[in-house]
């Protein structure tokens, strides 16, 4: 908005001209502009010349004259970084994630374990899958590796003549 705002006193700035007046980080201003630069369906707020992908310290920014539309009020989609990592606290929740998926299949597996008594592999594979399908959707060598710890910790177990066949273990 504060960008937008300088085209009231001025037809055309430059990206050093923008950043020194709006003392915006770098990063921010790039971003914005792009945003500002990039209209999908009608059309790009301002335009850039040179017209090319970077943002250098002498390229020229303009309000675009051709710019219509017929709300009255415009929104500006904004672009992301495109070489941006995750930030840690995502790093964190993804983690965090993933041991909440495990305790839900944990306690899935153990469920149909516990009102079936005996199932097969592929049966148990199934079932799980869409139990917890409304979740999210387990992956095969997942689930294969809860099974395991679940026979580890003794929660379930394997039948006696047939290895791919798993019993409950009140």
């Amino acid at each position: 908005m504060c960008v937008l705002m300088l085209f009231n006193g001025h037809d055309k700035l430059t990206y050093g001209d923008i950043a020194s007046e709006t003392n915006i980080p770098q990063k921010d201003l790039v971003r914005s502009l792009h945003s500002l630069c990039s209209g999908k369906t009608s059309g790009p707020v301002l335009t850039k010349t040179p017209s090319t992908e970077q943002i250098e310290n002498d390229h020229v920014f303009a309000v675009n004259d051709a710019f219509t539309t017929a709300r009255q009020k415009v929104k500006i989609q904004s672009t992301s970084g495109r070489n941006e990592s995750l930030p840690t606290s995502s790093y964190y929740d993804m983690a965090w994630i993933e041991e909440s998926r495990k305790y839900n299949m944990d306690a899935a597996i153990v469920r149909v374990m516990k009102s079936r008594r005996m199932m097969s592999h592929a049966d148990l594979m199934n079932e799980v899958t869409n139990l917890l399908r409304a979740r999210f959707t387990p992956s095969p060598d997942a689930l294969k590796k809860r099974i395991d710890k679940l026979l580890e910790r003794e929660y379930i177990a394997r039948h006696a003549n047939d290895p791919h066949i798993y019993v409950y273990v009140p």
